[in-house]
């Protein structure tokens, strides 16, 4: 199941009223968030993204090459490989 894109709350919240005010689009791209953590390594959160995403123009201007996903067909789904490197804590 591939993720959806979503749309950043412009309801009244302080972020929601920059975006509009800005005259910026709310919405946010396809993207799978990761915590990773290993005792003795700092921990690291990420987003990684998929290709072709129209969203992948990102208001929050997250979206870097290097986070963009490359996925594989294989057995009839899809598959990504993705390196994490954990720096020591």
């Amino acid at each position: 199941m591939k993720p959806a894109p979503y749309q950043i709350p412009t309801d009244g919240a302080a972020c929601g009223n920059l975006i509009t005010a800005a005259g910026w689009h709310p919405w946010r791209p396809m993207h799978l968030h990761l915590e990773v953590a290993a005792d003795g390594f700092q921990q690291i959160t990420a987003q990684l993204y998929f290709p072709g995403d129209e969203q992948n123009d990102d208001v929050a201007n997250a979206v870097k090459p290097e986070l963009i996903l490359d996925p594989q067909n294989v057995d009839g789904g899809q598959e990504v490989t993705y390196n994490l490197a954990l720096d020591k804590a």
